[in-house]
């Protein structure tokens, strides 16, 4: 080989080598900024899913069935004198 075509390839390797190493940097970059943000996403999904978790266990109390049984759907609670004993058919 000649010097300058020598030169030329080396030169080139060198500035290959460098623009692929930005170019790793860049991703490992781009990389580390959405696993951070997946990771807040993540955060933040366990904080409202522990909300919801309480809101169902307080829905599911008894006393919280029997408010909205009473205030929303206009329930009486069962008086004794309304219920009926039901006899055998046989």
């Amino acid at each position: 080989m000649n010097r300058p075509l020598f030169i030329a390839i080396f030169v080139s390797a060198h500035i290959a080598f460098v623009l692929l190493t930005i170019h790793k940097q860049n991703a490992f970059i781009r990389l580390s900024y959405e696993k951070q943000r997946k990771e807040k996403t993540i955060l933040a999904l366990r904080e409202q899913k522990k909300h919801l978790t309480q809101e169902r266990y307080a829905l599911h109390s008894h006393e919280q069935v029997k408010k909205v049984a009473q205030q929303q759907l206009h329930l009486e609670p069962i008086k004794i004198s309304q219920i009926r004993k039901l006899e055998n058919a046989s």
